[in-house]
């Protein structure tokens, strides 16, 4: 019998083709198979199956069927994230098939051990173990930095790998995994598989044919692991949900946090979210029902939380070109003299953010992005942080063409490591961002030298904020806490309030410790918050200032976001698709207005921000306005659903 599939090829921009099937095997939605395209041969998955026959020859034929497919439930829930982000089915696709199957490798097998090394739980932990155990609801397990979280989920797993099932922890930061990999391998006795962007591609078809087929029960990976097809996957914790790297920005825009919860639904497994900080979105819908609400409020083994206090930068006089200012200088001195490491936070990367002309006030600016280029000295150039764009320091001024008149404004970490270098003759000291961080070894080195305290003075961006424990750190001073705060986007102080707890967590994980901020606004209302440690209400303070505003999560948003060579053409496009949009209540659309970054990658951007009321069916209702209009091929239109930036 002929039969005609409709199969989804990992392609971008190619809708789903129909081939013709006349294999003896029986075929079904969710299976696999190798399909002609082209000049190539492409695994696909089969979408729909036509009852009817047809004569041979018509279409294409599938070359074969593999051994594995895609559970029911597994098709149901790609489905639902291309119509709930509005994407492109080639794209989710490409995430479920991220490379060809080959024949040669066979599926990775993990030896489990028949006992495992964990550690005891505290009464608060095995309350929550329990009450995670027990209910078909996510769980948002909101834990003070330092309170035993990872055990928790240590032993959740454990139950799971007894039962034969498959378990997925994410983490927001590939540079993440080797401190939790290492606990778990000293936990479980075997080594857990991992998924990122960084493991080879030959690892990656072991894995891939392991996580379908069984073999492989523990996956600690990156948010493109929550979308391969395991096999009998019974739960997913997602580590530091508030993360903003979970949500995915290029090509299909997702929330993987999101859609952890989507999956879990539809395929019934335990979806487990935790944090020190939770995201509003996710704090909300636990005080809706939606999710368990659980609480981890002491640190293990009673560590007290570590002293928050401000230094008021209006009253402390800082010498030119210096940014440590005499408090600070002093309290991490007292640290060094005691033996105890000191952390040093600044969120910038580089050297200085911008460099200027004395003589004419000339920025550097990227050729392709509306934005300054960062002066990075080590490197001994000028980087475009958006686009990649780099090129050599500049000398002279091109446009007053003044010699030897540039200056570095403001500081990055390398400026910061130069001035504490001076400060603290003898120190061991070392620079963390993600310029040194790409490479995983690297990473792992330096870590591994701060753990065996080769290193006496850490400065870093948040990459050095997420999940890691330093025993000997007892002191954490941020150099400018106002960076975040006048940012005027949505979450500007939810994202600054969360960094800033994060970072000082990381204080007196074993002892009680001590944290210093320097700001020029020590009487706002958001300071009195992050001095008394108080994230809960800030949080509660954050939802009435959102409702107040019928803002997300009290109302949905979407960004339709149209990119061109040209201003002109782009804004042109953006004003037309206004005019076609169906005028419907309690939905409003803003703009069309520049992106905040108006500039990207030599493209010029305009957003339509569209908000409604909860009950309004929002990608129905962009689906339809979208389709009245023919995109020219000059412009690029995305949907973000959700959005992380609203401008």
């Amino acid at each position: 019998m002929t039969q005609i599939l409709k199969v989804l090829l990992p392609l971008p921009n190619i809708p789903p083709l129909d081939y013709e099937y006349n294999l003896d095997e029986k075929i079904e939605v969710g299976d696999l198979v190798l399909a002609p395209f082209k000049s190539k041969e492409v695994t696909a998955i089969v979408f729909e199956i036509d009852p009817k026959e047809i004569f041979s020859g018509q279409l294409k034929k599938v070359i074969k069927k593999h051994s594995f497919g895609l559970s029911h439930s597994f098709m149901s829930f790609i489905i639902k994230a291309k119509e709930y982000y509005l994407a492109d089915f080639g794209q989710i696709a490409k995430m479920v098939l991220p490379m060809e199957l080959e024949n040669k490798y066979q599926p990775l097998q993990q030896e489990i051990p028949p006992e495992f090394n964990l550690s005891p739980l505290n009464k608060a932990q095995e309350e929550a173990l329990e009450k995670i155990k027990n209910s078909n609801r996510p769980s948002l397990l909101f834990g003070i930095t330092g309170s035993g979280k990872t055990e928790v989920y240590f032993h959740l797993i454990a139950e799971e790998i007894a039962k034969g099932k498959q378990v997925l922890l994410i983490l927001p930061e590939i540079a993440l995994t080797q401190q939790i990999l290492d606990r778990f391998e000293a936990r479980f006795g075997f080594k857990s598989t991992t998924w990122h962007s960084s493991v080879t591609k030959t690892n990656k078809q072991k894995i891939l044919k392991g996580i379908a087929s069984g073999t492989v029960q523990v996956v600690i990976g990156a948010r493109s692991s929550l979308f391969l097809p395991y096999k009998n996957l019974s739960l997913v914790i997602v580590d530091e949900e508030h993360d903003q790297s979970y949500k995915q920005e290029s090509l299909t825009h997702y929330n993987a946090r999101d859609m952890a919860v989507l999956r879990g639904y539809l395929e019934g497994f335990k979806v487990l979210l935790g944090s020190a900080t939770p995201s509003v979105e996710s704090y909300h819908n636990a005080t809706q029902n939606k999710y368990q609400l659980l609480y981890l409020d002491h640190r293990y083994q009673n560590v007290l939380l570590p002293s928050i206090d401000i230094i008021d930068m209006r009253k402390e006089k800082l010498p030119e070109g210096r940014w440590i200012s005499q408090s600070l200088k002093d309290q991490v001195e007292r640290d060094l003299t005691k033996g105890e490491q000191v952390l040093l936070f600044l969120n910038r990367k580089g050297y200085a953010p911008v460099i200027i002309c004395k003589s004419c006030g000339h920025k550097v600016s990227c050729r392709h992005c509306s934005t300054y280029l960062v002066l990075h000295k080590s490197k001994e150039r000028l980087e475009c942080h958006r686009c990649g764009f780099y090129t050599k320091i500049f000398i002279n001024c091109p446009e007053c063409k003044t010699e030897n008149s540039f200056i570095p404004c403001g500081p990055g970490i390398e400026r910061l490591h130069e001035e504490a270098i001076e400060l603290f003759p003898g120190a061991k000291i070392i620079a963390i961002s993600k310029d040194n961080f790409s490479n995983i070894n690297e990473a792992n080195d330096i870590l591994s030298k701060i753990e065996k305290h080769e290193v006496d003075i850490i400065i870093g961006t948040q990459i050095i904020t997420k999940g890691y424990h330093f025993p000997k750190l007892n002191f954490v001073g941020i150099i400018d806490v106002d960076l975040g705060f006048n940012n005027c986007d949505l979450k500007s102080f939810e994202y600054t309030f969360q960094l800033l707890q994060q970072v000082s967590g990381r204080a007196g994980r074993e002892t009680a410790g001590r944290v210093l901020l320097q700001t020029y606004q020590k009487s706002s209302k958001i300071m009195d918050y992050v001095v008394s440690n108080n994230y809960q209400d800030f949080i509660e303070y954050e939802l009435e200032n959102r409702s107040k505003g019928s803002m997300p999560p009290f109302s949905k948003v979407a960004l339709v976001m149209i990119m061109a060579a040209k201003s002109d053409k782009a804004h042109g496009f953006a004003k037309e698709l206004l005019y076609l949009a169906p005028k419907i209540n309690d939905l409003k659309i803003w703009g069309p207005a520049p992106a905040s970054l108006t500039k990207l990658k030599g493209k010029y951007r305009y957003n339509l921000l569209v908000i409604c009321s909860k009950n309004i069916a929002l990608q129905q209702y962009l689906s339809s306005w979208i389709s009245k209009i023919k995109v020219p091929w000059q412009i690029n239109l995305k949907i973000d659903i959700d959005p992380y930036n609203l401008t």
